[in-house]
């Protein structure tokens, strides 16, 4: 789902700066390149450096010649030169294991005590003495946070949002899906009235755009195209393959309009917003968690709370204090930029593509471009700002060894590998420009350049640190490994964690055990690592160039084959056990000469685990089956006797079934 892109790979683009571990952020930067400045600062690749100093890369004259804009805090809104080499040096930490986290971002006191003693006199009282707190929930990250708050705020309880930037969208914009802006809408962050713009498929091979910048949705296209080749086919090639996904990633939503809806229709139902605001620890405390936290003007400020929801993507200094010094298991990279110039066939859009095989470029001692061998993806997005504009993604899936290659490297591959890709799109590159010419010559003009490196975690999602915390998104990890950004996380599983902290909170169901049932074991979500393992090449690996390319050719087209209801799911990041089964049966008689090969390379360490989680997940189909709707039913009557007992044992069975449907994917069409 979209989180911002996604796979489904890919969503919705949502990088956050880095002040504080940034690894999953920076995607995005939001600039400004006039053509003349585009003509003056970006000198063509054999201008020679002066005498005694370092050639610069394409890449730093390039980001250096762009206009960094201010879009506050929120996913994207921090780029630059600078910006990619802070990303750079997070990344090149996480691969040594050099990255240190937090021990003491969330301090448990709730055992009593003289700490606890003299902090709850931080806790305000009620009429009658007692020790009450200022907030229900205070949500920590406002970016993508504000859409859970307000749902929250609507349902009557006490909200706060501390945020340590503006909370703001960028002007980049997201792609997702219709039906993610309903799940906004069905939860209650977003109105029925806010949801305005191109909201008409314009049908094949064409762009609804609207040029109203407070529209939602500024284009909606009607090609999402998938497909996977060895080479830079011809539009009239028979053996490219092309598969067009119907409404999936077809919108693209301008971040700053959905950001601000939320923002007013949260404060507008009473929520309270703490801007620039940054919070230093959260203390746990049997009443309620206390967050220490300073203003911009240096001013320290505590706030009390039911509840605090983790909302700061996977960065987050909660997160990284539960996991340490824990490598990621998996790593998305991807480089992209925002261009005009695209004045050939700029009217679909690309969910996944690929035109060559696995990359093994020759290197020498000079020029590490391209090495170790990788997988390279493309995506790509009609923008809706111009006809002629156009947002374009390479990414790759590795692991945090240390010898990968840094995203400097994969950004000068970029602008290597961008004109073959995009030259039937773009009539510079059809004329045999470079892509440092096309922009010379003033017809590639770069609007922002994008950057980002998402981390992921088998051991997702995340239980809680302590009591009276919950993450959600990308800080819980809830989000799939093939994807990058957490918004499509959100926007499925928002509806279920605004019901869930309502009854958590109304049936004091605040402990660690009972939290950590709303973020439960997943099994098609811990199913997916099986396809992040297949789309990645591991170091020292000489898998055939074309195991990946194969691989996927052949799901695609039997997804293709039995129809939009295997199709479309998948492409969302949701695994469902029967549409994955008869992709597998079918795979295996299409090719059975590519099982062994497909067998050995994986092996059997990740297949027995794979085979653990699908026997897992077409258990928890039966049971959500057969037990869903008897257990709900059992939660009502209890809930309705009224006693607390009654209500947190409620609580947990609604939980449970909640776990069943979401973990089979038995949501999607639900």
């Amino acid at each position: 789902r979209a989180s911002a892109p996604q796979f489904g790979p890919l969503r919705a683009v949502a990088l956050l700066p880095a002040a504080m571990w940034k690894l999953s952020l920076l995607l995005c930067a939001s600039v400004a390149w006039p053509r003349a400045v585009a003509l003056r600062l970006v000198p063509r690749m054999s201008s020679k450096p002066a005498m005694g100093l370092e050639p610069q890369s394409r890449s730093q004259r390039i980001l250096q010649g762009l206009e960094v804009t201010e879009q506050g805090s929120a996913a994207g809104a921090s780029g630059s030169w600078e910006g990619l080499q802070r990303l750079e040096g997070m990344w090149q930490a996480m691969k040594s294991g050099t990255m240190k986290a937090p021990t003491d971002f969330v301090r448990d006191f709730s055992g009593g005590g003289i700490d606890e003693a003299v902090g709850l006199a931080d806790f305000p009282t009620d009429s009658d003495g007692q020790i009450t707190t200022d907030f229900d929930v205070v949500v920590c990250g406002g970016a993508l946070g504000i859409f859970l708050a307000a749902s929250l705020q609507r349902r009557g309880l006490r909200v706060a949002v501390v945020e340590r930037g503006l909370v703001k969208g960028r002007e980049q914009e997201w792609n997702i899906s219709l039906d993610e802006i309903e799940d906004l809408v069905e939860a209650g962050a977003l109105t029925p009235e806010d949801v305005t713009g191109a909201l008409e498929n314009p049908g094949p091979r064409k762009v609804n755009r609207s040029k109203n910048s407070d529209d939602l949705v500024a284009a909606h296209f009607g090609s999402v195209r998938a497909g996977f080749n060895n080479e830079q086919q011809a539009a009239d090639a028979d053996e490219r393959q092309e598969i067009w996904i119907p409404e999936v990633l077809n919108l693209g939503v301008r971040p700053s309009v959905a950001v601000s809806k939320a923002k007013k229709n949260f404060e507008s139902s009473g929520g309270t917003l703490y801007e620039k605001v940054n919070v230093q620890n959260v203390d746990v405390f049997t009443v309620g968690n206390r967050l220490s936290a300073t203003t911009e003007a240096g001013e320290d400020l505590k706030l009390t709370t039911r509840l605090v929801v983790d909302a700061m993507g996977n960065a987050s200094p909660i997160a990284r204090q539960i996991r340490g010094d824990k490598k990621p298991f998996g790593i998305c990279a991807v480089v992209g930029t925002c261009a005009s110039g695209f004045d050939l066939d700029n009217n679909y859009a690309d969910l996944i593509y690929t035109n060559m095989d696995i990359w093994n470029k020759e290197v020498d001692s000079r020029d590490e471009l391209g090495s170790p061998r990788k997988q390279y993806f493309w995506e790509a997005f009609p923008a809706g700002s111009s006809e002629e504009e156009r947002t374009t993604y390479l990414f790759t899936y590795m692991d945090a060894e240390p010898d990968r290659p840094s995203l400097l490297q994969m950004m000068e591959d970029y602008w290597d590998l961008l004109p073959e890709y995009q030259r039937e799109s773009c009539s510079a590159f059809r004329d045999g420009l470079s892509a440092e010419q096309a922009i010379e010559e003033g017809r590639f003009n770069i609007k922002r350049v994008l950057f980002g490196c998402f981390p992921t975690y088998k051991d997702s999602p995340l239980n809680p640190p302590a009591r009276g915390i919950i993450a959600i998104g990308d800080a819980s990890g809830i989000q799939s490994p093939l994807s990058f950004g957490g918004f499509g996380a959100l926007t499925r599983h928002i509806d279920r964690y605004t019901s869930g902290i309502c009854d958590a909170l109304e049936a004091n169901a605040l402990s660690q055990k009972d939290l950590a049932k709303m973020n439960p074991y997943l099994p098609n979500l811990s199913a997916t690592w099986m396809f992040q393992r297949s789309m990645m090449v591991p170091l020292g690996s000489r898998r055939p160039p074309d195991f990946v390319n194969r691989l996927l050719r052949t799901n695609f087209e039997i997804m293709d084959d039995l129809g939009p209801r295997i199709l479309r799911p998948f492409n969302q990041d949701v695994v469902r056990p029967g549409g994955l089964l008869k992709v597998l049966s079918i795979a295996f008689l299409r090719d059975l000469p590519n099982i062994p090969i497909l067998l050995f390379y994986l092996g059997p360490l990740v297949l027995l685990d794979w085979m653990g989680h699908m026997g897992a997940m077409v258990g928890t189909f039966a049971l959500y089956k057969s037990l869903g709707s008897p257990l709900l039913s059992v939660a009502d009557k209890l809930w309705e006797k009224g006693g607390e007992k009654d209500k947190v044992r409620a609580y947990g069975l609604r939980r449970q079934v909640e776990g069943w449907k979401y973990g089979c994917g038995e949501d999607y069409f639900s």
